[in-house]
């Protein structure tokens, strides 16, 4: 639990919360997946969840009207991929995430993060007063 909590750091929205609450959150992250090369990691349904990249390469990108392929950047270990999505229910752009070497990932979905954060009061003070602190 401590590398992944170590990840979570690594997301901007997480990055001043205590441990404890990263321990929470923690908790609710899908198990490591890992796809192969040429997998799709979204299929461009627009998914609700923020992707943190655990190891491996994926590209992202938008298919044209034309069918030709536009990628918009990569993916590597330590990254990190739709942070709003878990504070706003929108949809989201039909892109396409594929795995370029074997890519393992985990998932923080919108209605588990939200969840969390209903039950959670404290941790949703702490998660205000950290993008409070970002502004200043």
């Amino acid at each position: 639990m401590e590398t992944l909590i170590d990840r979570l750091r690594a997301v901007r929205a997480f990055r001043n919360l205590p441990a404890s609450a990263l321990t929470k959150i923690a908790q609710i992250a899908s198990p490591p997946t890992t796809y192969q090369a040429g997998e799709l990691i979204s299929d461009g349904q627009g998914e609700q969840a923020l992707l943190l990249v655990v190891a491996g390469k994926a590209k992202v990108s938008l298919l044209s009207v034309d069918g030709n392929e536009n990628i918009l950047y990569l993916l590597k270990g330590g990254d990190v991929d739709g942070q709003a999505a878990l504070f706003v229910r929108q949809p989201r752009l039909a892109r396409l995430i594929e795995a370029v070497y074997p890519t393992t990932v985990i998932r923080l979905r919108h209605d588990a993060f939200q969840d969390l954060l209903a039950s959670s009061p404290l941790l949703a003070r702490e998660l205000l007063n950290s993008f409070g602190a970002r502004l200043a």
